[in-house]
């Protein structure tokens, strides 16, 4: 959902997060913007990711949302990140900063273990999959400070949720979600 309640898929309308609320994001995930999403993964569509990022920056900072104090991608273990030669949360995490001059983007969490891909598990075993998954890095804190967490989709916020409890339980005093594209549909999850 976003921060006034609205875009809410029949999944969501029922479930407990972690997480305050979900900024505006680009769209749905469909059409261009999913074909745009799973372009995305390959390696050699960095200028489309930072593209990507530039304009959502800049339709963020037009709808004069609040800018939390620190800006997070979702972790990935870096087994992943050396099999897909390809960091989709950090460049987009990345790309919003000439747009969000005021929030300091930095990498917050890691994984402390490898996960099955999400889009490969049916919804009720995407949480129990991510339980635990993360951990603050050394050396950081986040208490008292507002924190979003950047991602290029969100199906069922399992992943979301995980990290934001993971950031509330080091101290942080809010945690929202901005995600690229919302999936609002079963047949939207299978997130290639």
């Amino acid at each position: 959902m976003d921060r006034h309640g609205r875009g809410v898929c029949n999944f969501c309308r029922n479930e407990r997060f972690s997480f305050g609320g979900v900024y505006p994001p680009l769209g749905v995930y469909r059409g261009e913007l999913r074909q745009a999403i799973i372009r995305m993964k390959r390696a050699h569509e960095r200028p489309l990711i930072w593209s990507i990022g530039r304009l959502w920056g800049s339709q963020l900072a037009a709808q004069a949302i609040s800018p939390p104090d620190l800006i997070t991608p979702v972790p990935r273990h870096w087994l992943r990140r050396i099999q897909t030669q390809q960091d989709v949360p950090t460049l987009l995490a990345e790309s919003l900063g000439p747009s969000l001059p005021q929030s300091q983007i930095r990498p917050l969490l890691c994984m402390q273990r490898i996960t099955k891909k999400q889009s490969q598990l049916a919804r009720s075993a995407r949480v129990s999959n991510l339980r635990r998954s993360m951990r603050l890095r050394h050396g950081v804190s986040v208490v008292g400070c507002s924190v979003a967490v950047v991602d290029d989709i969100m199906t069922t916020g399992a992943t979301m949720n995980e990290a934001a409890r993971t950031l509330l339980d080091a101290g942080a005093a809010t945690v929202t979600v901005l995600v690229v594209a919302r999936a609002l549909s079963d047949a939207a999850m299978s997130n290639p």
